[in-house]
């Protein structure tokens, strides 16, 4: 049987739901202190391996904006796979979230009066509340 979480756990364990993975994925990472391996991570998140290799890329790729990282690489096993990235290191995590973009309100003005009449169609079904 489960124990209830208290208050103070209860907001902890709702501020990492809102979180992206990979963020938990680095925050733990990080307080792990050590290279860990996709496998480590598959275990650890309940993740299958191929999901697993993917976050790691996306930690060294698309992450890099709230993640820094150290990873290392070995020998592939097949000719296509010249190197396969081994571990991955989490050397800090920026904790704000980087700046939304703001929509555009309307067309610029190098497009189209087709287009035009387009963006106005959309802004009025989005004043009726009809697309979003």
């Amino acid at each position: 049987m489960k124990k209830s979480d208290t208050g103070t756990e209860k907001k902890r364990h709702d501020g990492e739901k809102h979180q992206p993975l990979y963020i938990r994925i680095a925050q733990w990472g990080l307080a792990l202190g050590r290279p860990f391996t996709a496998q480590e991570m598959a275990v650890e998140f309940g993740l299958s391996a191929v999901k697993a290799h993917g976050m790691m890329h996306y930690i060294c790729g698309q992450g890099e904006a709230r993640v820094s990282v150290r990873r290392t690489w070995r020998q592939g096993l097949t000719p296509m796979k010249r190197e396969v990235m081994d571990t991955l290191e989490i050397l800090a995590v920026v904790e704000s979230a980087p700046a939304k973009r703001r929509a555009r309100k309307r067309p610029p003005e190098s497009s189209s009066a087709g287009l035009q009449g387009v963006w106005q169609m959309l802004a009025r079904e989005r004043r009726k509340g009809g697309v979003s």
